[in-house]
């Protein structure tokens, strides 16, 4: 099962994802996920909390495109809690992504197909009556719980 989703996108960063598709092989959307799972993975990549969500700086010179992108369940979760984490939308986390590790994709010529999103889940537990939901982007060696 696939959730059709759509981002808006600038002519500058569409034009890198065609890029990329022709270098790699790969589909649009493998590559804007990898991106984005690459850019959770940069420690340097912070949310700021307390903060409205962040959108990308309108140009009235750039093409604004909407790609279309079909996900699997456990990837559009993904971008919807880096939008939640990040504080900024989806759209503008791939700009952000694909202008930070372009060189690394175009010097590798791949995308790796493992990048672990298949391995995604979300847990519940109450703690003197708070619940804590705890988010896994890929598999711990075990899971929290609470006695």
């Amino acid at each position: 099962m696939s959730i059709e989703t759509t981002i808006n996108i600038a002519g500058n960063t569409l034009g890198k994802i065609i890029s990329i598709t022709k270098i790699t092989g790969k589909r649009k959307q493998e590559i804007i996920t990898w991106a984005l799972n690459r850019l959770s993975a940069d420690s340097d990549f912070h949310q700021v909390p307390w903060s409205r969500v962040k959108y990308q700086l309108r140009d009235k010179n750039s093409n604004w495109t909407q790609i279309h992108i079909y996900l699997s369940p456990a990837e559009y979760e993904f971008f919807l809690d880096l939008r939640k984490m990040c504080k900024s939308s989806v759209s503008r986390l791939v700009a952000i992504a694909l202008d930070r590790y372009i060189n690394e994709i175009t010097e590798n010529k791949k995308i790796s197909d493992n990048y672990g999103l298949k391995n995604y889940a979300l847990s519940r537990i109450v703690i003197h009556g708070i619940t804590c939901w705890i988010l896994y982007w890929g598999i711990p060696p075990r899971l929290l719980s609470y006695p």
